[in-house]
């Protein structure tokens, strides 16, 4: 900013002594046109701090009325039961039901729908996998029966409690435990269990305030794999009756992703009574679920076990691609900060190790040691986070 005011300053002079022959510079044009430079400098300065502010401002003001006007959604699309605990497993034996439902992400009718003819049960308690190609809308099939799609046709029915785990994390500027309580009150015993099953534990060790730590805006101070299991623990801490989870596991590496299903998603996880729906790309934990709903280009094309699908030769062939085009090597791993290398080296080595891991199935088609990316995707969404419905 001095160097600014010393330039004008040179300019200036320069000028009105080019000008005429007749401006000479004598000390009283020299200090009044410097003391002038000198008030002027902040002034100057704010202008061009307000002019980028006023394009912000305009910038933001469209947004703000693109969004205003938007056409509200049906809070009746769905027909939702949010009773006690104790009194849906009493009286309701299914958790979501979706009955020839078609859902949109554009409430224009002459525009195709994103899911046509679904059709879908999920009983109290049941691990529900959606598997598919990328963009075949598992992630669309997750928002449409919390009613955040246009629905256009059918039936949709939730008995219970809902949180949800994004694909992209969304992370608060507050310290780690409170992203994960949420507005929700401490309970040590609880905190601790789901600390240990998202696999935090070693990050509270190595953050130099342990979970007091400050968290910057979107998570700056976190690793991609960081954020995604502290997103999934804030979904955790919920205790919710059904967690939607679209894919959480996949920005995390294959070691982590098995002890965090074990021990929070699978059939063993402290999630083990609730009834969970896992989007997912990697097949190595199909054979713990107990439903698999294979969809494709907007439509549900096969659902059962993993035993039953295997020997479809259609589904296979869908588990075969969708293998093939999960296989992606990474040569920059987000999910360990250097600080951990020397151990991430020797949890290699013991993955190669001939011990089965749990979760691992054993086919022709899955290799344990695949590493799973996925791509994230856009929403009418407008906060991308965990929700108590």
């Amino acid at each position: 900013m001095y160097q600014t005011f010393i330039e004008v300053a040179m300019v200036t002079f320069a000028t009105y002594l080019l000008a005429s022959p007749k401006n000479q510079m004598t000390p009283q044009v020299a200090f009044v046109s410097l003391t002038l430079f000198s008030q002027l400098r902040v002034p100057l300065f704010m202008i061009s701090e307000m002019i980028g502010l006023t394009v912000q401002t305009m910038i933001s003001n469209t947004r703000l009325k693109t969004f205003f006007v938007e056409e509200e959604l049906d809070s009746e699309a769905v027909q939702r039961e949010n009773s006690n605990a104790f009194f849906i497993i009493i009286n309701f034996e299914k958790s979501i039901e979706v009955q020839t439902a078609t859902f949109s992400w554009d409430s224009d009718r002459n525009i195709p729908a994103t899911l046509r003819n679904i059709d879908l049960t999920i009983n109290r308690g049941q691990l529900v996998a959606v598997v598919g190609k990328v963009g075949s809308g598992k992630s669309s099939l997750l928002s449409a029966i919390l009613g955040e799609m246009e629905k256009r046709q059918g039936y949709v029915g939730i008995w219970g409690k809902c949180a949800y785990s994004s694909q992209q994390a969304w992370i608060q500027n507050m310290s780690l435990r409170k992203n994960i309580l949420f507005e929700h009150e401490y309970d040590q015993l609880r905190y601790k269990q789901i600390i240990d099953a998202c696999e935090l534990t070693r990050d509270l060790e190595i953050l130099p305030h342990g979970d007091y730590t400050e968290i910057g805006e979107k998570g700056i101070n976190l690793s991609g794999g960081q954020k995604a299991r502290v997103s999934l623990a804030r979904a955790l801490y919920q205790n919710s009756d059904i967690y939607f989870l679209d894919d959480p596991l996949s920005a995390v590496d294959a070691i982590v992703g098995e002890q965090i299903f074990k021990k929070a998603i699978g059939p063993e996880g402290i999630l083990k009574d609730k009834t969970r729906i896992l989007v997912t790309h990697s097949l190595n934990y199909l054979n713990e679920c107990d439903l698999i709903v294979v969809i494709n280009d907007g439509t549900i094309t096969h659902t059962g076990k993993y035993q039953e699908l295997i020997d479809d030769p259609n589904v296979a062939d869908v588990f075969k691609t969708l293998q093939q085009s999960s296989e992606v090597e990474d040569d920059e791993d987000d999910e360990i900060p250097p600080e951990m290398d020397d151990e991430n080296k020797d949890g290699e080595e013991s993955d190669k190790s001939d011990v089965s891991a749990p979760g691992k199935i054993n086919s022709r088609f899955v290799s344990r040691h695949s590493t799973v990316h996925s791509r994230g995707r856009k929403s009418r969404m407008t906060v991308d986070t965990e929700v108590s419905l």
